[in-house]
């Protein structure tokens, strides 16, 4: 006959398979996601290189910067900026006017990479910690 431990182990061996298939299924689209993440940070990346945008920023922060609030935030970012090489090097001097609304672009550009940044790690970091 059939005894109580082959029906225990064929419900324990029923109700674990969709929730291996539903983990598997979990794991799949957590790293498409996490793949597609990194896709999009190597176009950001791109977009900053090409524009110039890289080292706009003058300090680095691991728990990352807010963006300027005011005028005055925004003048303080751009005077810092004017005493780093890549706008002596660019800019300082040249024919070539660079106004406020010019180093917001390329501000924005390195701003948008670096939280996109962090938030891949969070993307991929806290499923990680989860499927771990």
């Amino acid at each position: 006959g059939v005894g109580a431990g082959s029906v225990a182990e064929a419900v324990a061996s029923a109700v674990a398979a969709p929730a291996a298939q539903t983990v598997d299924r979990a794991v799949g689209w957590w790293l498409l996601v996490s793949s597609g993440s990194v896709f999009c940070m190597v176009v950001v990346g791109g977009i900053t290189r090409l524009t110039r945008s890289g080292l706009s920023m003058t300090d680095w922060r691991p728990q990352g910067k807010r963006w300027p609030r005011n005028d005055a935030e925004w003048e303080a970012e751009f005077d810092r900026w004017k005493q780093f090489p890549e706008y002596q090097r660019l800019y300082k001097g040249s024919s070539i006017p660079f106004s406020m609304e010019d180093f917001k672009g390329i501000f924005f550009w390195e701003w948008f990479h670096r939280m996109m940044g962090r938030s891949i790690g969070v993307i991929y970091g806290v499923p990680l910690g989860y499927f771990w």
